[in-house]
């Protein structure tokens, strides 16, 4: 018994090398029916040395060696609809957020993400406490660690000044900022954007507002789009501001030409108005 499973085992991992497989690829290969490959192939898994993967492709589990977990997930990445495909770029992108941070719908989705997205526990430096954190597969515990520790906005600061501009430019620069930002947002804007649940409205540009949104108060940032349609290269603008302030982006447009912005899920939501 000890040589056969022994045999299997050499057969599997030898299979395995090779790159990642469902079940019916190594059934195929171990001369089984795909019941006994199944839990063969579960037993290994359970001793540490193969992996599978939560999410199914098709009816199977996709199995591999811990090495091969890119190729792994880039075989299921396919088969995942809009929104799933959505929050993983979004994660990936923004590297660590606050599962509170997601929308409903985001959390309900990560929940069946588990290949792509894992949790992590860990203090907030803002509060204290223990908040529950989604990172991207492809980062280590100490990458997140790293992240949240703020040390990517410190080298981020760090590279911003290697490129700064001559001073009297810098001068130029901050006061044309300062006097856009100052300006008072108007009792309109207000009671537009107070009329479709936001509050705590503070100006960021031309149009763009940073605002909180719902019972958790989740911060976002809202662009007002008053413009006949909206370009693939606008969702390509809104999705740099979604990614630059970590957040959801609401556009308020009255644009009745809209072109496809499936690919960016829940990041970018349209608020129509006539």
């Amino acid at each position: 018994m000890a040589s056969e499973l022994e045999e299997l085992r050499s057969k599997i991992l030898g299979l395995l090398a090779k790159g990642p497989v469902l079940t019916i690829d190594a059934a195929e290969a171990l001369g089984k029916d795909t019941t006994q490959t199944a839990a063969i192939l579960d037993y290994y898994v359970g001793q540490n040395d193969i992996t599978k993967t939560e999410r199914r492709y098709g009816t199977s589990s996709v199995y591999y060696l811990k090495k091969d977990v890119d190729t792994a997930l880039t075989k299921l990445y396919p088969l995942l609809n809009n929104s799933e495909k959505a929050l993983i770029n979004k994660v990936k992108t923004m590297k660590v957020v606050k599962t509170e941070d997601l929308l409903p719908s985001e959390r309900y989705i990560s929940k069946s993400l588990g290949d792509f997205l894992k949790t992590v526990a860990a203090k907030d430096s803002d509060t204290g406490k223990r908040m529950d954190y989604v990172y991207y597969y492809q980062l280590s515990l100490d990458d997140v660690k790293t992240f949240l520790n703020g040390e990517q906005e410190k080298e981020s600061t760090s590279q911003t000044h290697q490129k700064q501009p001559p001073k009297k430019e810098q001068a130029g620069l901050r006061l044309q900022k300062r006097a856009k930002l100052s300006e008072p947002v108007s009792e309109e804007i207000k009671n537009m954007l107070f009329g479709h649940g936001f509050s705590s409205v503070t100006r960021l540009g031309q149009d763009i507002y940073q605002c909180e949104y719902g019972p958790n108060r989740l911060r976002t940032v809202v662009i007002i789009a008053m413009k006949p349609g909206l370009t693939k290269r606008d969702f390509i603008r809104f999705s740099g501001y979604s990614a630059s302030y970590k957040t959801v982006v609401f556009v308020i447009t009255g644009a009745k030409k809209i072109a496809d912005y499936s690919e960016y899920g829940s990041t970018i939501n349209i608020i129509r108005v006539m």
